[in-house]
This record gives structure tokens, C-alpha cells and sequence, in this order.
């Protein structure tokens, strides 16, 4: 195996990135190396490449040069000392946080919340790389039939499916409101409607994205950048109740507000 690989670097705070020859991880005891065979690109990654106060302020220009990326899936081949459950061989994708099995939140099974939680690409080397070095306990195995194209978005899926279900999976014949039309969002429409979910509005803003979640089994669409009472419109369908369920999946001020009421 040769020394170096192409991976894809933030050099310095500033726009852009670049692809550059560097060295081939050495993994830890509790690593595996992974040759990548698909990535996906996140809003994060995009964050970073412009390098925005959000990257400014979480990574920092003292711990550049590093690697991208974290949606990712792709074959082992290479395993540390310690590692049980992975083999040479295994098609897997990653679950980017990466959690300190020492952190309280770790012992009360919330892992990607915890204190010393870093997640891959962000707090540390990514994927956007020809190989990666990831801890045994973030892999998830893939059965070889599914496409390396679908195994990589399994991370935002996962975290549509976390959404929607929470942490008691109580969600079918209730009705839910998803405010936000990103990726995510659109995962968690079809997630929804997957586990039952009878209601399901979507508040959006991009013709293209809502159409999209509509297709994912969307039931109402309402656009948030349109002069129109979106609370009024969903207490009215619930009989004035309200939705059983609200997912923000946004983060703006007017998303919150509009959840809550």
C-alpha cells in the first residue's frame, strides 16, 4: 500500500480547499482503515469550505491543515489491535460522532451529545480522502448489495430517522410538522411516512426541494417565505389542536417561534 493519498484539505481560513498528497493514516488500536468508495457532501462541509464564523469559531485556524468530509462509506482494509466486531473486507459507513465511552452522556447511551464527542471532518481528519481512520465503535456494516452512492447519505438518514422517532418510536397514526426543506428533512418526510406517521406537513421554502418532499409522501405543503398563516392553516387541519409532533429542522428564530405556537 503506498504512503500518501489524495484527500481533499482546508490549508488555511480562508474560502476554498484544496487536493493535495498526504500521508496515509496510521490507525490507533481501536481503528480501522477504510479505503473510501462514496462520499456525500453536507451543509458542513460547505460551512468549512467557506470557512464562515461557524468554522472560525469550532475548528479554529490553529488546527488547520485537515481533511473534510464525513458522509462516507467504503471498504476496511485494515484493522487495529483491539478491533473485534470489524473485518478486513466489511463495507461500512461511519457514524461521525465520535463518542468518549468515558463521557456521562456516553453512559446514559446519548452518543453523539457527549462532552468529548468529536465528529469526523470537523474535530478531526475526514473522508474526502482515498482512505480514513475512524474508531471500530462508529462503523456501521453494510450489507455488500447496497450501492456505495446510497450506504453514504446512511448518516443524515440516520439522523432524519432519530428525529422523527425520538426516544420512543410513538409516532404512527399521530400528525407531524417538519419546518425546514433541507436534505435532512426530506429524509425524515419519507421516515415519517414509513413508520406510520398519518399527517405529514412540510414548511419549506424551494419549489425544488418541497416538490421532493412531496414525492417522499408529504401530505401538505406550506412555504414559509409566503404570506400566509402557517400556524393558523395547521390548527385548523387538527381540529385546533395542533400537530401531535413539530420537528425543527431548520434552526432560524421564525422556526422556533412558529413550532412552538
Amino acid at each position: 500500500m503506498a504512503e500518501t493519498m489524495k484527500a481533499v484539505v482546508k490549508v488555511e481560513p480562508a474560502f476554498g480547499a484544496v487536493m493535495e498528497e498526504r500521508p496515509l493514516p496510521q490507525i490507533a488500536p481501536d481503528q480501522v482503515l477504510v479505503k473510501v468508495r462514496a462520499t456525500s457532501i453536507c451543509g458542513t462541509d460547505v460551512h468549512i469550505y467557506k470557512w464562515d464564523e461557524w468554522s472560525a469559531n469550532r475548528i479554529g485556524a490553529h488546527n488547520l491543515p485537515q481533511t473534510l468530509g464525513h458522509e462516507v462509506a467504503g471498504e476496511v482494509v485494515e484493522v487495529g489491535a483491539h478491533v473485534k466486531r470489524i473485518k478486513v473486507g466489511d463495507n461500512i459507513s461511519a457514524e461521525t460522532h465520535i463518542y468518549d465511552p468515558g463521557d456521562l452522556q456516553a453512559l446514559l447511551c446519548q452518543l453523539h451529545i457527549g462532552e468529548r464527542m468529536k465528529i469526523l471532518g470537523v474535530d478531526c481528519d475526514g473522508a474526502f480522502a482515498e482512505y480514513f481512520a475512524v474508531p471500530e465503535s462508529v462503523c456501521w456494516i453494510n450489507d455488500p448489495g447496497i450501492a456505495p452512492e446510497h450506504a453514504t447519505v446512511q448518516e443524515p438518514l440516520g439522523n432524519a430517522t432519530y428525529a422523527v422517532l425520538g426516544e420512543d418510536n410513538d409516532v404512527a397514526g399521530k400528525s407531524m410538522v417538519l419546518i425546514g426543506d433541507g436534505p435532512i428533512s426530506l429524509f425524515a418526510v419519507g421516515v415519517a411516512r414509513l413508520c406510520g406517521v398519518t399527517d405529514i406537513i412540510l414548511v419549506g421554502k424551494y419549489d425544488f426541494n418541497m416538490e421532493i418532499g412531496r414525492k417522499m409522501g408529504a401530505d401538505l405543503l406550506l412555504y414559509a417565505n409566503r404570506d400566509e398563516d402557517r400556524v393558523a392553516a395547521i390548527r385548523e387541519r387538527t381540529g385546533g389542536y395542533g400537530a401531535d409532533i413539530v420537528l425543527d429542522m431548520a434552526g432560524s428564530p421564525q422556526a422556533l417561534d412558529e413550532g412552538f405556537q
